[in-house]
């Protein structure tokens, strides 16, 4: 994975570091306030405390989201099928591409499924993020119109 050249393309944000920079996730987020509505933020509990607090006093709506197979189910299904009737893209973004790519499915004995890496060491983030934004979508019935300002980008033919 040339990390770099999607640098250098602007597909991702290089932080110093090899550890998560949560004030940079705060500043960006804030910054993105001007530019885009920001109807709320989907988490996974674990890790993420300190920078929902902090972006909860921010302003930001921010709402839990389990990662267990019941509740990443149903828009997991939803994103797959809608991918396979060609009702999304990923507007041929290189990180979006890779991340489905290293997705397996995780089926549970009730036929619940979970995108999970498997074996991998290669990210599934973005493909994660785009279940999430699409579940709190739906759970909110948000307005069409609104569709661009979360990580699944709805195809307007």
């Amino acid at each position: 994975v040339n990390y770099m050249e999607w640098c250098e393309k602007g597909w991702i944000t290089a932080t110093p570091g090899n550890v998560t920079d949560y004030d940079y996730i705060e500043r960006t987020c804030m910054e993105l306030l001007d530019k885009i509505n920001i109807v709320e933020i989907a988490y996974d509990q674990h890790f993420s405390a300190p920078l929902v607090i902090r972006l909860t006093e921010a302003g930001f709506q921010m709402r839990p989201h389990s990662m267990r197979s019941l509740a990443m189910s149903t828009p997991t299904k939803e994103i797959e099928r809608m991918y396979r009737a060609s009702e999304i893209t990923n507007n041929g973004n290189p990180v979006t591409i890779w991340c489905y790519g290293n997705v397996t499915l995780r089926i549970d004995t009730y036929g619940n499924i979970t995108p999970d890496k498997g074996k991998s060491a290669e990210k599934i983030d973005g493909a994660v993020a785009d279940i999430l934004a699409f579940s709190q979508y739906k759970k909110a019935e948000l307005d069409p119109q609104d569709a661009p300002t979360i990580g699944v980008h709805m195809r307007k033919d």
